[in-house]
């Protein structure tokens, strides 16, 4: 049984019906999963599982999907995003499908964003790649799970350092790296 609860803009999640959460999927708030991408479904192609919000929620037509996707895609550097939108991500290396999920979790521009070790993976060139993504996002709010400390001091404001659970201190980027 949950209890609790999970507030978003003080409406409380928990008690929000299936299409209430579902405007707020995507619209509002976007999730980044970590795993390499394996939050991709192995049966669609890339450019759809990109703009698939654009395509079923926007009604977009899938040739302005398709271009948006490959938009997306050139910000993360995969190289060859016209061939990957067509493509199945078994294609893709580990780092390519994270940059993947990243692009789609970015792609609606939602208010709140939950990245969950969105650097897992990555070499040093493609982590530059998602700082300055997630830096180019105006106005929006990143509540990033990381285990990556130098990614956190780039991207961040404030700093939550968690162990086993528990809120061991919150503080200012700046406090909490002095």
């Amino acid at each position: 049984n949950v209890q609790g609860e999970i507030l978003y803009k003080n409406e409380n999640t928990l008690k929000m019906s299936t299409k209430e959460i579902e405007n707020l999927r995507g619209n509002e708030i976007g999730y980044i999963g970590q795993g390499s991408g394996n939050g991709l479904n192995p049966l669609l192609k890339i450019g759809y599982q990109v703009s698939e919000m654009d395509i079923e929620k926007k009604q977009m037509d899938e040739k302005s999907a398709l271009q948006k996707s490959i938009s997306l895609l050139k910000k993360f550097n995969l190289g060859q995003e016209e061939k990957i939108v067509t493509s199945y991500p078994h294609i893709l290396s580990g780092g390519m499908k994270q940059r993947v999920m990243v692009a789609m979790g970015i792609s609606q521009e939602p208010n709140l964003i939950l990245p969950d070790e969105p650097t897992k993976g990555l070499d040093n060139e493609r982590i530059k790649l998602v700082e300055e993504a997630f830096l180019n996002l105006e106005d929006k709010t990143l509540l990033c799970v990381t285990h990556d400390i130098k990614f956190a001091k780039k991207i961040s404001n404030k700093v939550c350092l968690l162990y086993a659970g528990e809120q061991l201190e919150v503080n200012s980027t700046e406090d909490f790296f002095k």
